[in-house]
């Protein structure tokens, strides 16, 4: 690398300090050190009138241009090592990509709790002596008359069975709902101290259970039912009922 102009610190000093510098060297700017000489014409007789005034000639502004160049390279020069062995200071390191949350699972569907299904409670017979008559909620009624020994069906051989009895009642159902109604819906069944009792049938003396017909408003028909139970007294029940609908239970001991 060249040396720097005289009088000029690279460390201090700034670039227009070094132009000047390399002008004050420049022995055409400055003109020092020009030996004078001893062969000059002589001076001409000094003219009275005052000397037009000297152009200046624009040597300083056409040497700046390339002294400002050169004085630009020599102090890049210079300071190359120092712009050279600057830190490098390290990338920041980049961030860990982001690791994706996983989506939470949707919540099992849980089979719902069966309900226990709620069933409509059977009626409540209506309990009825016999002899009585009764009255049920949906317009029907029942009578019945009081159970006594069949000599008619006990004479009859066929029917006859060691160490039992057959009983009749007379039964009387009345339709009171107010429209013509079906006979065949009621059902009966017996029981002696709880176990099945046999009902008996022999039409021939008109022992025939409930009859089927129908029973206009206002109509009654009576019918004869026998059952047959053992000879010792039992409590005796005579269920007469109907599909989910409220019924009677006659009761009595015999």
């Amino acid at each position: 690398m060249p040396e720097p102009p005289r009088g000029w610190d690279p460390k201090t000093d700034s670039l227009e300090d070094l132009v000047h510098a390399m002008f004050q060297d420049d022995p055409k700017e400055s003109g020092a050190g020009r030996p004078a000489s001893s062969d000059a014409p002589p001076t001409p007789p000094s003219d009275p009138r005052p000397p037009p005034p000297a152009r200046k000639r624009p040597t300083r502004g056409r040497v700046a241009a390339p002294l400002l160049a050169i004085a630009a390279l020599v102090t890049a020069g210079l300071a190359g090592g120092q712009i050279l062995t600057a830190t490098t200071t390290p990338a920041p390191l980049a961030a860990p990509a982001a690791v994706p949350t996983p989506a939470p699972s949707p919540p099992t569907a849980t089979a719902p709790t069966p309900q226990p299904v709620l069933t409509a409670a059977a009626p409540q017979p209506v309990a009825l002596d016999f002899g009585k008559r009764s009255a049920m909620p949906d317009g029907w009624s029942l009578a019945s008359s009081r159970p006594y020994l069949c000599d008619v069906l006990m004479a009859i051989p066929v029917l006859q069975k060691d160490g039992t009895r057959i009983m009749r009642v007379t039964l009387t159902l009345t339709n009171r709902t107010g429209a013509p109604q079906a006979t065949r819906q009621w059902r009966l069944a017996a029981t002696a101290d709880g176990a099945p009792a046999e009902f008996v049938l022999w039409p021939a003396e008109r022992f025939r259970g409930v009859p089927d017909m129908t029973l206009n408003a206002g109509r009654s028909i009576r019918f004869l039912v026998a059952f047959r139970v053992p000879e010792r007294p039992v409590q005796v029940r005579i269920n007469a009922e109907r599909d989910a609908a409220p019924g009677a239970v006659l009761a009595g001991t015999m």
